[in-house]
């Protein structure tokens, strides 16, 4: 799956070893980086359903369209699917 980040700092914590932002503890620094890394190794949105430990779950109301998989007990990480056309998924 291609990934596109709309935040800098959460593209540079996955893309750079070396980048901590203080805000982050180590347990979930680990668990941003192996939920992104899954992300980016699947080949589709389905296929990323089968992993039930993720918590794929859909968004309503002004945020429908947009899912949330899970980082730790507390928090989530908002994702969006494209198609190649652009069109939400």
């Amino acid at each position: 799956m291609r990934l596109v980040f709309l935040d800098d700092d959460l593209r540079r914590l996955y893309v750079e070893p070396d980048f901590h932002l203080k805000r982050f503890g180590l347990d979930l620094f680990r668990a941003y980086r192996k939920q992104v890394g899954l992300l980016a190794s699947v080949s589709s949105e389905a296929e990323l359903r089968n992993f039930k430990g993720l918590r794929l779950e859909g968004f309503k109301g002004a945020l429908a369209g947009q899912h949330s998989i899970r980082l730790n007990d507390r928090l989530r990480l908002s994702v969006h699917f494209r198609t190649r056309s652009g069109v939400t998924s």
